[in-house]
């Protein structure tokens, strides 16, 4: 017989309820305690040109771009724009905002992943790369990109910001589940 956990779910609101639902499903008792929220930047984004590579490190750099960049993405003059998505929930929710385009992902989901892609290990001169993330994100993509003569930009388009819990709520819920699920 299968032995049934409990199991801490810390990831955002948003994204804890079909975890939490699945891990249910399977038998499992879930808290569910979010450790972070997740807010959009006001930002502007300056005039995007003709050729651009846009690496989109996460879900949440796709739904936190602003309303009026969107507006801007099926014109004719942006057809020269590759599509990075660092994973499938990443591309998922590019095709979800209208994206056509062929969206490139990396065999491994993770910013060496990226980093590995043919497309950015080649004609550094022809193509600007724009990294679409959110504030304080790591360093491990722009720093390489523009070892490789690159021109990059990044753009933080959210902000994660932790809920505050008292110490023994935290300390309670860490004390009765067997499994925790932090958000990446």
């Amino acid at each position: 017989p299968r032995k049934h956990m409990h199991i801490l779910n810390t990831r955002p609101t948003d994204r804890a309820a079909t975890l939490t639902q699945l891990l249910e499903a399977r038998g499992h008792v879930v808290q569910t305690l979010p450790l972070l929220r997740i807010e959009p930047v006001a930002y502007e984004f300056p005039l995007t040109p003709p050729q651009l590579i846009l690496i989109f490190t996460s879900r949440n750099a796709v739904l936190h771009m602003p309303a009026t960049w969107w507006q801007r993405v099926h014109q004719p003059s942006n057809q020269g724009w590759q599509w990075l998505a660092i994973g499938d929930a990443t591309a998922h929710a590019l095709r979800e905002r209208g994206i056509t385009a062929p969206i490139q992902q990396p065999l491994q989901a993770t910013t060496e992943g990226l980093l590995a892609m043919a497309c950015l290990n080649e004609n550094p001169e022809k193509c600007a790369v724009w990294i679409i993330t959110g504030e304080g994100g790591r360093r491990a993509l722009a720093d390489p990109l523009r070892a490789r003569a690159y021109t990059v930009q990044e753009h933080a388009v959210y902000k994660r910001l932790s809920i505050p819990y008292g110490d023994i709520t935290i300390g309670e819920a860490l004390t009765q589940n067997q499994v925790i699920i932090a958000p990446s």
